[in-house]
């Protein structure tokens, strides 16, 4: 029992299968590059926008902390007047004698004295509540620039799929309002 052997193609009809597998090949490999520039076209409009959201964030925060320091050395200035003049009334408290007009006098530097004591206490309420607004801003402006400058990195394996809810409203919203695609 011989076996025949198989019939072997022809040069040409090898080589124009060969030409066509590669072919085929090659445009799989050129759709998927398309949707792969697609898909970091998106990522780069979701960036771009995240990051001017942030921006106008980060504004804001330093806006809001310089009217902040505007308004603390605003009350330090007024801290210090209420300081000078309790000063000012305890040396001409120590001045006078009590007697008669003297007294009713000293009564008034007494009643001056702790008026301005009161307007020092509320000066210097404010004073600390104004550092710790001061404070939270400036912290806030910090974590504000820190995720700024760390949104330039993609992280690909949680935004792998361009097809998600969480892409579509944000490319059109993009589109729709002028934004970095036209």
């Amino acid at each position: 029992m011989e076996i025949s052997p198989l019939p072997t193609p022809a040069p040409e009809v090898w080589v124009e299968q060969f030409a066509a597998s590669l072919h085929a090949q090659r445009t799989r490999a050129c759709e998927f590059l398309a949707a792969q520039q697609k898909r970091l076209e998106q990522a780069g409009l979701f960036v771009e926008e995240q990051l001017l959201q942030l921006e106008e964030e980060l504004k804001g925060q330093r806006d809001e902390a310089g009217r902040l320091h505007v308004e603390y050395d605003a009350l330090t200035a007024r801290l210090a007047t209420a300081e000078s003049r309790l000063a000012e009334a305890e040396n001409q408290l120590a001045s006078f004698e009590v007697d008669g007009d003297r007294q009713r006098a000293y009564e008034d530097l007494q009643r001056r004295c702790e008026l301005a004591l009161d307007d020092l206490r509320q000066a210097r309420n404010k004073n600390s509540e104004l550092q710790q607004q001061l404070a939270k801003a400036r912290s806030t402006a910090a974590k504000l620039a820190q995720q700024a400058q760390q949104s330039g990195r993609l992280d690909w394996k949680r935004r792998s799929d361009a097809s998600s809810p969480r892409w579509r409203p944000t490319l059109t919203k993009a589109t729709k309002h002028g934004g970095p695609s036209g």
